[in-house]
């Protein structure tokens, strides 16, 4: 016979079951609400897109000015009324998918850091200039201009157009371009930056001239401080040859090999600390990732020597020999 035991557990009444039923299905009212309220937007969006889409199409046919003054103070208004509920009614995770689905509209994944940056491509729209279509215009205008979308919204989605677009630097004069000062501190908001893609070609580095190996040497002196501020993905692509003819034989060359480590030996250091301090540092050499903890000659070395075998058994191949 099991014995009795007392309890002081609180055993859930009839009318707490009723309240905590209740709150649920608040709760799933509320979120179908979010739901259907979500899908309004989406479709109000999409409208907007369509008739903004016939607009610039009818006024590239038209004298020019005469839709603006109509279309102008519309769609300002629309813009601001459907940005607003955006940024008050959505939470922060579903304005991220928002901001994404829009920056995809302006095809940003990629993007040289001496180009225009997209506000200030909105800023000065002149597709003569630009090569844009006049929708693409329309586009720009309506995404990044900020009296069409207000400044909480800007603020935001400028934040998500840094976090996830790749930065290419080509060379010394471009990698140059992110340690100025006004760009350092204005132009590339670097709190919020995650990718970074540097290439390098030993060609210039060997001399003194275009871009000489000392002026390389003090951008990556310069590079920790630069990134100090964030965790980011950093690229560097090497190369030590371009051979456009398909001519592989510096794979076969030690000679050759030796000279690169030399030249490139004195950025290692800069790209360990970076890796050290938190930073995803992805090294390529002539195509070959470098994968190690700790970046050094000897690493490099290695990792070329474990992939250049069976890289050389595919030229052979391809050539057929």
């Amino acid at each position: 016979m099991a014995l009795a035991t007392s309890s002081t557990e609180q055993v859930p009444t009839a009318e707490d079951e009723r309240k905590s039923r209740h709150r649920f299905l608040e709760l799933v009212s509320e979120h179908k609400r979010a739901r259907t309220e979500l899908k309004l937007l989406c479709s109000q969006l999409n409208y907007l897109e369509n008739e903004y889409r016939e607009g610039a199409t009818l006024q590239a046919h038209q004298p020019e000015g005469i839709q603006e003054p109509q279309v102008l103070p519309y769609a300002k208004i629309s813009c601001r009324f459907l940005c607003n509920k955006v940024m008050t009614r959505l939470p922060r995770e579903l304005r991220d998918l928002v901001f994404n689905i829009l920056l995809q509209s302006c095809r940003h994944n990629e993007q040289s850091i001496t180009e225009l940056l997209p506000w200030e491509t909105a800023i000065s729209m002149d597709n003569r200039k630009l090569g844009m279509s006049a929708y693409d215009q329309w586009l720009f205008m309506h995404i990044w201009k900020q009296e069409f979308i207000g400044d909480a919204m800007f603020t935001e989605l400028m934040e998500a157009w840094y976090k996830t677009t790749e930065f290419f630097a080509w060379d010394c004069p471009e990698v140059s371009y992110f340690l100025r000062e006004k760009n350092k501190l204005a132009t590339l908001n670097y709190q919020v930056v995650r990718k970074v893609n540097f290439s390098i070609k030993a060609y210039n580095l060997d001399g003194q001239g275009y871009c000489g190996y000392d002026d390389m040497l003090k951008i990556f002196d310069a590079l920790p401080t630069l990134f100090s501020m964030t965790k980011a993905t950093i690229k560097l692509d090497y190369e030590s040859v371009y051979d456009y003819t398909g001519n592989y034989d510096w794979l076969r060359d030690v000679e050759l090999i030796d000279g690169m480590m030399e030249v490139f030996s004195p950025v290692l250091e800069t790209l360990t600390q970076l890796q050290q301090a938190g930073h995803t540092v992805h090294l390529h050499v002539d195509g070959i990732r470098v994968k190690c903890a700790e970046f050094s000659c000897q690493d490099i070395r290695k990792s070329i020597e474990r992939d250049q075998e069976a890289m050389l058994d595919w030229v052979d191949r391809d050539l057929g020999l």
